[in-house]
């Protein structure tokens, strides 16, 4: 026989059942979206004489082999930066600069082959658990901050809708970010 105290009890673990559930899939989808962001960026070129004097002294004297730079004026969710792309000993770089003309981070182009193989595999890992297909566009070690990262753009499969992402892993393959390039739209029809 149910009295009501034990109505009461019994609705009350009932909505107590029903918060905790809500705050569990909250907590599930803040969680899941942690890192998981669009990227819009425009890129331009720049005239020298509008890049920051402070990254060109910089560049000067870091990178003093360098050839066939360019320097380009980037917008993105994070703000305006500088970059300057170049090539020094056969190898690609990407040096990006705050608007002040002080270091962001230096990218270096690298290959799938100068990843370690336990790293590489921690990698595909995430990307097995996100996408049914994949591909890698481009893989770049990023220092800055001290500390070294893998920034991996790769053409991934969800469904049937193909997106490009950026990636972000630590040294070890550990995840630490994931971004969907969004490509801004041409305004030029081509036939």
């Amino acid at each position: 026989m149910l009295t009501k105290f034990s109505i009461v009890m019994n609705i009350d673990v009932s909505v107590r059942i029903k918060i905790r559930y809500c705050l569990l899939v909250a907590l599930i989808g803040l969680i899941y979206d942690v890192g998981y962001t669009q990227k819009v960026e425009r890129e331009r070129r720049c005239r020298l004489d509008l890049f920051p004097e402070k990254a060109l002294q910089y560049l000067q004297e870091q990178f003093p082999q360098q050839s066939r730079t360019r320097y380009f004026e980037e917008f993105s969710n994070d703000g305006r930066t500088f970059e300057a792309k170049f090539k020094r000993d056969g190898r690609k770089y990407s040096v990006e600069f705050f608007e002040d003309g002080s270091l962001m981070d230096i990218e270096e182009k690298i290959q799938k082959s100068e990843l370690a193989s336990s790293v590489f595999k921690q990698i595909v890992h995430t990307w097995n658990q996100d996408f049914r297909r994949f591909k890698i566009i481009k893989i770049q070690r990023q220092t800055g901050n001290g500390a070294t990262k893998y920034e991996i753009e790769i053409k991934g499969w969800e469904g049937r809708s193909r997106k490009i992402f950026q990636y972000l892993f630590d040294v070890q393959g550990h995840f630490l970010s994931r971004e969907e390039i969004i490509e801004p739209t041409n305004e030029f029809s081509f036939y």
